[in-house]
């Protein structure tokens, strides 16, 4: 595994805060670290994002951040 390399943990929710799944095809992270995001995710899901590191030098600690995306209608 490479310096900089991460893995991605999606995990979506509506309105009410229900669970809803994501199909993997349409709604991933690319290598480049783009949230790309399916059409038949319904307007108004929050998408949480969790990065973590992968590469440890045996010096550094695994790094994790956090992000929410909401869907919104195009304009």
């Amino acid at each position: 595994v490479a310096p900089d390399s991460v893995t991605y943990e999606l995990a979506a929710a509506d309105g009410d805060d229900a669970a809803i799944d994501l199909d993997p095809y349409e709604t991933y992270v690319d290598r480049f670290g783009i949230l790309h995001v399916g059409t038949t995710v319904p307007v108004g899901t929050v998408i949480t994002l969790t990065a973590t590191s992968t590469y440890n030098d045996g010096e550094a600690e695994v790094q994790t951040a956090t992000g929410t995306y909401t869907v919104v209608e195009p304009a």
